[in-house]
């Protein structure tokens, strides 16, 4: 195993820096929530439509495929959820590695979190626990989004990630499996996702800010600051 670990003293603006990842990740999650209650109105809509349209009308082949609006987004929204939070835990290695005098090289073939838990546990010595449980819901929604990417929302080319998802529905009852085979995901897991993210990045951050708890104040930053330009 590599032993990378070292203390450091880290001064207000790079303590600073993992709160602002934090809060970009809280706007993201607003931002997307907003989004995500207007979309679900049009879906809503657009079913109501479905139901009402004789078959044939003139309106009729405009909501012919109302039926997947629901499912196609939904899927869609997991994924750019995932794929957001996976270029902020980057972001969040590289801040770690920014404070580094023997930053971690760069990630190979290995998962996005399988990166961060060497970053945390060899390099940077971060008491990030892997097996807490918004760390394991977290991955939880990464083998789910891995499901709908790589096997069309089964578990057919992703029996790996099988475990994973079913104990992520065990808790979350908006996730629904069946004929232990098919994953279908509704609005409220949708909701539910955002909530898994911001609880996963509010622990990964308290943790790093924890292991960097020493920093000199803001006031003596700028002190410091003003004493070095003159």
């Amino acid at each position: 195993m590599v032993n990378n670990k070292q203390e450091s003293v880290i001064n207000y603006p790079a303590h600073a820096d993992f709160k602002l990842l934090f809060y970009g990740v809280e706007d993201y999650l607003e931002q997307s929530h907003a989004f995500l209650t207007h979309i679900n109105s049009f879906i809503k809509s657009s079913e109501e439509k479905l139901k009402s349209t004789k078959l044939y009308s003139s309106v009729s082949h405009e909501f012919f495929y109302a039926g997947q609006y629901g499912n196609t987004f939904r899927d869609s929204f997991i994924v750019t959820v995932c794929s957001f939070s996976e270029s902020y835990i980057k972001n969040y290695i590289e801040k770690c590695t920014s404070i580094s005098t023997n930053p971690i090289p760069p990630p190979k073939k290995e998962s996005v979190m399988d990166y961060l838990k060497l970053a945390c546990k060899d390099y940077f010595d971060i008491p990030v626990d892997f097996n807490n449980s918004s760390v394991i819901n977290f991955k939880g929604l990464l083998a789910l989004r891995n499901a709908i990417v790589h096997s069309g929302g089964t578990f057919e080319d992703v029996q790996k990630y099988k475990p994973q998802i079913i104990q992520l529905a065990k808790k979350y009852k908006s996730i629904e499996i069946v004929q232990d085979q098919y994953i279908f995901i509704s609005e409220e897991f949708c909701k539910a996702s955002l909530d898994i993210v911001k609880q996963f990045f509010y622990y990964a951050v308290k943790s790093a800010i924890r292991r960097y708890y020493t920093y000199i104040s803001e006031k003596e930053y700028w002190k410091l600051e003003e004493k070095n330009c003159r």
